[in-house]
């Protein structure tokens, strides 16, 4: 059985601030990569990401992410770089909330590789009665969640 996600829910409920973070996806150009090298390690940092129960969720998001959702109490200011460190008032507020996060099972249909730095994935939770487009950047030896977006 499928439990519904506090971090998937609040990344959902913010996704529309997410939106100038994401790649765009040119219709037509591109395929399904879930089953290379690369659309295994982007399928696998959704997936930790979804199934994540507690504040170790805030270390699975971009700076821009972070911001993005926890930043109210930021400076103002550019979006920080995806190579730059997280912002501090963000995830300390982040993880103060994420005490309360539950993780739920996703089902990954679709990963479109973009480039070598970032990925698109489509999934479904709640026996696929939830749709999303997950965004996932590549920053340094991991995968880090940059956006979800629910269809």
């Amino acid at each position: 059985m499928l439990r519904r996600s506090g971090v998937l829910a609040a990344a959902v409920l913010a996704a529309s601030a997410l939106s100038a973070c994401s790649a765009d996806v040119v219709p037509g150009v591109g395929g399904d990569d879930i089953d290379t090298k690369t659309g295994k390690q982007a399928k696998a940092a959704a997936e930790r990401f979804a199934e994540a129960s507690g504040p170790e969720a805030c270390d699975m998001l971009t700076p821009a992410a972070l911001r993005n959702v926890y930043g109210a109490k930021e400076p103002p200011g550019p979006p920080p770089e995806l190579e730059g460190p997280p912002p501090p008032i963000s995830l300390a507020e982040c993880r103060r909330r994420g005490v309360r996060f539950t993780g739920a099972e996703i089902d990954v249909s679709k990963v479109e590789v973009i480039g070598n730095r970032a990925a698109k994935i489509e999934a479904t939770s709640d026996e696929g009665d939830r749709t999303y487009t997950i965004t996932v950047r590549h920053k340094g030896d991991r995968w880090l969640v940059d956006e979800i977006r629910e269809k």
